[in-house]
């Protein structure tokens, strides 16, 4: 019978709803080559609503074109000239995701290529806004760019034409650093922080290892799913040590549902003891938020009470103690 009650207060515990914060980088998977064609995996743990971001890092620039897959949305794309580009794209995940996906590519290139996968996001309108920076030898620089939301995850990627790895900038966390080492190029970075209010991101810079060749970074500004609404639901219950064959009475108040509302008319109910079991599951009259229910405590000890109730997101805990009845 216990666990009649502890399935009670497991779905009363699940009826609770945390508020969302900044979108959150979980996994990402990488991947190298040179070939017509850019085939990446689904990024380990990838779940039904999950934000999906590739990045393309290809030689050859303006001279290759992307085939954009069924499913994803080209996000932006980038070339320093001839020699280098950068194409990304989203998606949100589905309940049915491929094992890979794949990039069609109009010529054959060299090329390194990631997906990362973001939680948190905004599921119908997930880019809040994206810039990105070329240019010749030296650090590579993804430009500041004004957020129009507060709570984001900013990407910031990183490519240039050699097999280099970086030092990411201080103020950003590097994700992966996954150059294209057999070929010798292009170089892939990923580094991302969270931008808690409107503002300029500020430039992030990264100085990789080899630097005397064409560069892109591109920030990408993720923004967060609407915040779940407040759980205002909740209980306080009191009850008065007893002995053996009294009703323990149970004062329970302030009863309120997950919008605030008070408590009104009959609910499911569940006490257990420590040392009893289950003691009581039944429904029980609230009025306003206020209710007083009597139990049957059988073992002369200390007991620890837990009671739930249907549609309140948490089970209140107190101790009670049963004595002995005075012998006459």
């Amino acid at each position: 019978m216990k666990t009649i009650l502890l399935n009670l207060i497991a779905l009363v515990l699940i009826a609770g709803v945390q508020t969302q914060a900044a979108p959150v980088f979980e996994t990402a998977a990488t991947a190298i080559g040179a070939s017509d064609v850019v085939t990446i995996s689904k990024p380990d743990g990838t779940h039904p609503g999950d934000l999906l971001v590739a990045a393309l890092m290809l030689d050859r620039g303006t001279r290759i074109e992307v085939d954009t897959p069924s499913g994803w949305t080209p996000l932006r794309r980038s070339d320093a000239s001839r020699y280098l580009g950068m194409a990304t794209y989203y998606r949100v995940a589905s309940s049915s995701e491929p094992a890979a996906y794949s990039f069609p590519l109009d010529e054959t290139s060299k090329w390194a290529a990631s997906i990362a996968r973001i939680s948190g996001a905004d599921t119908e309108d997930p880019i809040d806004i994206s810039g990105r920076a070329t240019g010749k030898n030296g650090d590579v620089t993804a430009p500041s760019l004004t957020t129009r939301s507060d709570d984001t995850l900013v990407l910031a990627f990183y490519t240039n034409r050699r097999n280099a790895t970086y030092t990411p900038d201080a103020s950003t966390t590097l994700q992966y650093d996954e150059p294209n080492t057999p070929e010798g190029l292009p170089s892939n970075m990923l580094a991302t922080f969270e931008q808690a209010k409107i503002g300029a991101t500020g430039n992030k810079t990264a100085s990789p290892a080899k630097s005397d060749r064409h560069w892109i970074a591109m920030q990408i500004v993720i923004a967060a799913g609407e915040p779940a609404a407040a759980d205002l639901s909740g209980f306080s219950v009191a009850a008065s040590d007893t002995a053996i064959g009294s009703a323990t009475v149970l004062t329970i108040t302030d009863a309120k549902d997950t919008d605030g509302s008070p408590l009104s008319g009959p609910v499911a109910t569940a006490v257990a003891s420590s040392l009893d079991n289950l003691v009581f599951d039944g429904e029980i009259l609230f009025t306003d938020g206020n209710a007083t229910l009597s139990v049957l405590l059988t073992t002369a000890a200390t007991h620890s009470l837990t009671v739930g109730l249907e549609g309140v997101s948490n089970a209140e805990n107190l101790t009670i103690t049963v004595s002995r009845r005075a012998v006459t």
